[in-house]
């Protein structure tokens, strides 16, 4: 077994891995936690038994370890068989279980174009290299492809013919790329042949106003993308087409964002977002009637707006009522060096009127509650979870 194995390292998965390849080309990968665990309680000595010496260490090492290695493979169903992919070399491909598809793996390869693949391949991820281009076509004989990452590129325009051929795409990551939003960074009907897109990622591309047409996209549920905007924040008429889209990420967090004013025109053509995180996303004001068409909200996310003030709460909890709200969070919403807050009955009037679980109001300098504003929490509040921690105190 030992002669026809080599010992090599993989950084696949984001991890680092032990990997022992086989002469076929097949390998397979353990955590480097298992190796170190192996020879940390080994002891390395000689032994005169039966009258020769051994290096135990050695012995233990090329034999004991590859067969406790295969055992554990085997019984890890999260380690699979990989080898390189026909289609390039510098990837590696595992089988998609009970079907003959591939998932291929290219991160951090150091490519600087697109491999052209065979139908085949499921999954394709081609994060961390120097593709600068989508060569037009590239995709067009992968109609199987479902999810493809292209994130932490050096991409810079995607065209019209960029996905041609990907009718079947479920999942797209652009983060991190150079799509810098400009009307050169995307040709009119980029995204004209994913019509069944569920989840788009275009995080840390852009730090100017202008927005993708995403009209196109009549399937899509999940959206991650910056938005910058230093007037009134406004998700134009576009948006509308997106009659699917349910879940909106602009956190600041993971990406560039500016939202300063919210009005009702902000969301006007999203009233059936359930998730919104708009949280570190350097807002000065929000009117009433900001959420109040937003009537299948679940859970809204505000935290880390530190100008907004905790009195923005009223407006915020006033558009909220008989809402789906379940879940709301306004961490960090009060001024770091601001004067301590109270949190009054009006900040929270009209929760009553909802099924919230969950309040998160940290680091808020709250210096005391109200007299009777917690009785405003609605009854299914009575099983769900309240967050004030890191305030002064509570009275």
């Amino acid at each position: 077994m030992v002669d026809h194995m080599q010992v090599g390292f993989s950084p696949m998965d984001g991890g680092s891995h032990a990997g022992w390849i086989f002469a076929d080309g097949w390998w397979i990968t353990c955590r480097l936690d298992f190796r170190r665990w192996m020879v940390d309680h080994m002891q390395v000595g000689s032994s005169t038994m039966n009258g020769g010496s051994h290096a135990t260490k050695i012995n233990l090492i090329n034999h004991l370890v590859p067969v406790f290695v295969l055992l554990v493979c085997c019984g890890n169903p999260g380690v699979h068989a990989q080898k390189a992919c026909q289609f390039a070399s510098s990837c590696v491909c595992k089988t998609v279980p009970g079907s003959e598809l591939l998932v291929a793996n290219c991160d951090g390869r150091n490519l600087f174009r697109v491999p052209r693949m065979p139908n085949v391949v499921q999954d394709l991820s081609l994060q961390k290299n120097y593709i600068s281009i989508i060569e037009d076509g590239i995709f067009e004989e992968n109609n199987l492809l479902k999810f493809l990452d292209l994130s932490f590129n050096r991409i810079k325009q995607i065209r019209n013919q960029s996905f041609k051929g990907l009718h079947n795409l479920v999942h797209l990551d652009l983060s991190n790329n150079n799509l810098n939003y400009e009307n050169i960074s995307f040709d009119s009907a980029s995204f004209y042949f994913l019509e069944n897109l569920k989840s788009l990622n275009l995080k840390n591309n852009s730090n100017t106003p202008f927005v993708p047409d995403l009209s196109k996209l009549k399937s899509l549920e999940t959206l991650s993308m910056d938005f910058i905007s230093d007037k009134t924040a406004i998700l134009d008429e576009k948006f509308v087409y997106c009659k699917n889209l349910s879940i909106i990420d602009l956190s600041g967090f993971t990406g560039n964002c500016k939202l300063n004013i919210l009005t009702s025109e902000t969301f006007l053509f999203l009233p059936q977002i359930t998730h919104l995180n708009i949280s570190k996303c350097q807002i000065q004001y929000i009117y009433i009637g900001t959420f109040a068409n937003m009537k299948n909200i679940y859970e809204l996310d505000v935290s880390l707006n530190t100008c907004l003030g905790f009195d923005a709460l009223e407006n915020i909890t006033t558009d909220l009522q008989y809402s789906a709200i379940k879940i709301l969070k306004v961490n960090y919403i009060h001024g770091i060096f601001a004067m301590s807050t109270i949190l009054k009955t009006s900040h929270i009037w009209y929760i009553n009127k909802t099924s919230l679980v969950r309040f998160e109001a940290a680091g808020n300098r709250i210096q005391r509650i109200e007299s009777g504003a917690l009785e405003y929490f609605p009854d299914s509040f009575e099983s769900g979870t309240f967050f004030l921690l890191g305030n002064i105190c509570l009275i």
